[in-house]
């Protein structure tokens, strides 16, 4: 194996991993739409439950139904979110349901409050429409003395969109309501100082749902607790966010690093890894980076065959940056889903190599620039 070393000059400024479980259903509005394959067991561990506990295969197939219509309403809500984002240039990456509800992955975040209210209201919007339409059906199939079948059904739909229109405006994180919290307050407070003031209140409110929970409903406990870590995790995103700044991909990528060729083997790699604190390695051919080799997909065929070629283990299918993209922009790339590692690339030259290791530790240094110094 050659020992390659890539040692480059630092960059000047000029002038999706997908999860596995993740099954594509299909596109809406031109965002491509993920089902989580846990929700898929959840609907048919509800239908065998109706089937066991009722008897009855109709009963089955309508649980099931009843909980795909929640879903659907949950799907037309972060819609909702996607399409109000777009109107202020934000795409959506993709919108994936979860047995814990929907999430619509949005490019970036809006910066400015007004865009970021209107964005977080556009989603309970579409279920208080919703809940409007079951309303007027509701009143119509009455009217006309249809079957009670109709009566529920629209009942059915009222209640689900009424319950997420309110659920999502409680003013914590993650719902809806804390983002509206946040817009409102960042208006006069700044984003960092309103984010910390609506995480608080979030956290509050997670500590009267936890024991209402206890008096009442274990579930409201789980949901305190989401509430809870919800608050924290964007308390700390938006500090992550304020310490980078307008920082770029080429002032926090490393440039001196290993490569690897699609010919080496399982065990020379493996050998490199001891010999480094490097875990992930680009896989160059013909100076043109081929793939990407992630330390765990390396352990787990070594196990099998060390003599195998990187080229039959590495990922073909991997994400690259440009030392010119903004690192705000990267780093939602990487809390977005499993992305170990990305090459920077120039062209098709491969210029640098940036990490979740490599951001954390560049976040951590602007921090401590950032910190204001002691008095003496």
């Amino acid at each position: 194996m050659n020992d390659r070393v890539h040692s480059l000059s630092p960059s000047t400024k000029p002038g999706p991993t997908e999860s596995r479980w993740n099954i594509a259903v299909g596109r809406l509005a031109g965002i491509d739409v993920y089902v989580h394959g846990s929700l898929l067991i959840l609907l048919a561990i509800l239908a065998v439950a109706q089937l066991v506990i009722l008897g009855s295969p109709f009963a089955a197939v309508l649980g099931a139904a009843s909980l795909g219509i929640v879903f659907l309403c949950v799907l037309l809500h972060e819609l909702g979110h996607a399409l109000a984002a777009r109107r202020y240039g934000i795409g959506t990456k993709r919108i994936t349901l979860l047995p814990i509800g929907g999430v619509a992955q949005l490019e970036r975040m809006p910066r400015r409050p007004s865009a970021e209210l209107w964005v977080a209201l556009a989603g309970p919007a579409v279920n208080l429409v919703l809940a409007a339409l079951a309303l007027g059906g509701l009143t119509v199939v009455s009217s006309m003395g249809l079957a009670v079948g109709w009566i529920r059904a629209f009942e059915f739909l009222l209640s689900v969109n009424l319950l997420l229109f309110l659920f999502n405006l409680v003013p914590a994180f993650p719902m809806d309501g804390g983002r509206v919290l946040r817009a409102l307050l960042s208006m006069r407070l700044g984003e960092v100082r309103a984010t910390e003031v609506a995480a608080r209140v979030g956290r509050f409110l997670a500590v009267g749902i936890g024991l209402l929970g206890l008096a009442v409903n274990p579930i409201l406990v789980f949901i305190a607790i989401f509430v809870w870590f919800g608050a924290g995790q964007e308390a700390a995103m938006v500090r992550a966010r304020a310490a980078l700044g307008d920082a770029y991909v080429g002032q926090a990528m490393a440039t001196e690093f290993r490569t690897l060729a699609p010919t080496d083997s399982l065990r020379e790699a493996a050998e490199l890894v001891v010999r480094t604190a490097q875990r992930h390695y680009p896989v160059v051919e013909d100076g043109r980076v081929v793939g990407l080799l992630q330390q765990n997909d390396l352990f787990a065929a070594v196990a099998r065959d060390d003599s195998q070629p990187v080229g039959a283990v590495m990922r073909r299918d991997f994400e690259t940056a440009g030392p010119a993209e903004s690192l705000e922009a990267v780093f939602t790339r990487f809390l977005a889903g499993p992305l170990a590692a990305l090459p920077v690339v120039d062209g098709s030259r491969l210029v640098g190599w940036l990490t979740r290791e490599h951001l954390s530790e560049f976040m951590e240094l602007r921090r401590a620039c950032l910190q204001p110094a002691p008095a003496t």
